[in-house]
């Protein structure tokens, strides 16, 4: 893809005022993440791999992407462009990726040679273009719907605190008070959100059965669990692949869980987060095996779990969240109701999403100038071979997929719903004081 869009290119689409626009309100949706949790956009440089990673979670193909209108420009440009990847970039930056296809399928406006066929994605793309020039930005409808809760908690009287327990963007997004107590609730803006996520680590020296594990049991419950394990044994070959592919002897940690004649070391995880150099990792995914050594998501045959698998994933929090307001359907509870609510389960598929996701690269700022580059090591087999090191984990992330869920009876994106709601509790125990007298 790199050698298809020119720097006189990159300029343009740096130029663009509509990847401006997406690029300007993923940065605001960023930083209302970040200012939930007493930090700011302008510390971002300052943040490890791992915290930016967490908060910029499903806006940016990486966390470099976050840092500037070129870096997002770039980071598409200079990706694999296998199709892993071109589904994450249509996913969260189809703006972007309408304005690279439009400049390859016009080589005459640009004097370049036609890149690579994306003509797969060009009614998709067109389709979400159309729907963000009338809408705004999905990061902008997200953070209005998440705000219209809030305001319609507040008009009904029972809203809580907004201080968040859990210190990163992924805990809850609001509080409602029932009699005096306090509960967490998960606001979606509608049904094809990502619902929570959890890591795999992967012991290839251990017993047959027990190679995969959760970084966290309770994330996934015994059904969730049962149906991803499996979606992971029968991935195992192709994950095993990238995993040696990722195998750098500038950076021995990347091989750990190997001896030197190939054999696997019992105990010890070759996936957890994974260790790498930046120079192997961008060869597996050249290769296309990190595309294969996912499952789940975009073209990739669907993995469905049972709805217990969001319910533990959100109770395993830790503030547990035990209801979820979704755009359109209303609210629901989740692995248990201890507000006792009217309101139904929230109930139907699952599907199941498993891939790396990586951190990114460290980088240092240059005290005198301010400049921040990317930060080089040497090889323990070789001094002068300067390498970047590059890490991430394995996650396995739940994505509701039955669309056609029946509405709840109540919703907390409109005050006299909740009004009626509390109305119909407060008679449902007047007539169970009736009853008792």
């Amino acid at each position: 893809m790199q050698d298809k869009i020119t720097p006189e290119q990159v300029e343009i689409l740096v130029g663009d005022p509509g990847i401006n626009n997406e690029f300007s309100a993923k940065v605001q949706e960023l930083n209302r993440r970040l200012k939930k949790n007493n930090l700011d956009y302008n510390m971002w440089d300052t943040m490890t791999d791992h915290q930016q990673e967490i908060f910029a979670d499903d806006m940016f193909l990486d966390n470099e992407c976050a840092c500037s209108v070129r870096d997002y420009v770039l980071g598409a440009v200079n990706s694999c462009w296998c199709p892993d990847a071109v589904e994450e970039l249509y996913h969260h930056s189809p703006c972007l990726m309408g304005k690279i296809e439009k400049m390859q399928n016009a080589p005459k406006q640009y004097n370049e040679s036609k890149g690579p066929d994306l003509s797969f994605l060009n009614e998709m793309i067109d389709s979400v273009a159309d729907q963000l020039i009338a809408e705004g930005p999905a990061s902008q409808k997200v953070q209005d719907y998440e705000q219209e809760v809030i305001d319609s908690l507040a008009e009904a009287g029972i809203v809580g605190s907004m201080l968040v327990a859990d210190a990163n963007s992924n805990g809850p997004d609001a509080q409602f008070v029932i009699d005096g107590q306090p509960f967490w609730l998960e606001i979606k803006e509608n049904t094809n959100a990502q619902m929570g996520d959890g890591s795999i680590t992967y012991y290839p020296g251990n017993p047959d059965g027990e190679r995969f594990q959760p970084s966290d049991w309770k994330k996934f419950g015994d059904d969730g669990w049962a149906v991803t394990s499996a979606a992971l044994k029968a991935k195992e070959e192709d994950i095993l692949a990238w995993l040696t592919a990722l195998i750098d002897p500038a950076r021995p940690a990347s091989s750990k869980w190997r001896n030197e004649d190939g054999s696997f070391i019992p105990g010890v995880r070759a996936m957890g987060t994974f260790q790498t150099t930046f120079r192997a990792y961008e060869a597996a995914q050249a290769s296309g095996l990190q595309n294969k050594a996912s499952a789940g998501f975009g073209r990739l045959p669907p993995v469905v779990a049972p709805s217990s698998y969001i319910d533990k994933i959100y109770a395993a929090k830790k503030s547990p969240i035990y209801y979820i307001q979704i755009g359109g359907k209303g609210l629901y509870y989740l692995d248990g109701n201890p507000a006792n609510l009217p309101v139904p389960h929230f109930d139907g598929n699952i599907g199941v999403e498993l891939r790396p996701r990586p951190s990114g690269r460290a980088k240092v700022k240059n005290k005198e100038t301010g400049e921040t580059t990317y930060k080089y090591w040497s090889s323990p087999v070789d001094p002068e071979d300067k390498v970047m090191h590059y890490s991430g984990a394995y996650m396995a992330s739940a994505r509701f997929k039955s669309h056609d869920i029946a509405p709840s009876p109540y919703t907390f994106d409109d005050p006299e719903s909740i009004k009626a709601m509390l109305a119909a509790m407060n008679q449902s125990e007047e007539a169970e004081e009736s009853e008792d007298v």
